[in-house]
């Protein structure tokens, strides 16, 4: 949400996305070896691969903007159950 109020920023705090990838490494025995592409790549391509994934996010936030802002206003109201929400998703 906060990108989508300040679209110049590329993001809040670049260390989360990294963070993620690392907290990821740290459990790849977990994983299958094709789902962790990026440990074989150089800091650069990670560093390529999370812009990508930023862009996607903000892509899906812009092209749902209505329903993010309905179900903000639901959960903040603190009277919202997961079944309302699910209602606007859903558009009844």
């Amino acid at each position: 949400m906060e990108s989508a109020k300040h679209p110049q920023l590329v993001m809040s705090d670049p260390r989360e996305s990294s963070g993620l990838l690392e907290r990821l490494e740290d459990k790849a025995s977990l994983l299958k070896g094709e789902d962790m592409f990026w440990m074989n790549g150089e800091e650069e391509e990670k560093a390529d691969i999370l812009k990508w994934a930023y862009a996607e996010a903000d892509l899906l936030i812009r092209d749902n903007r209505r329903v993010i802002d309905e179900i903000s206003k639901q959960l903040a109201s603190g009277a919202a159950t997961v079944g309302d929400c699910v209602a606007v998703i859903e558009g009844w």
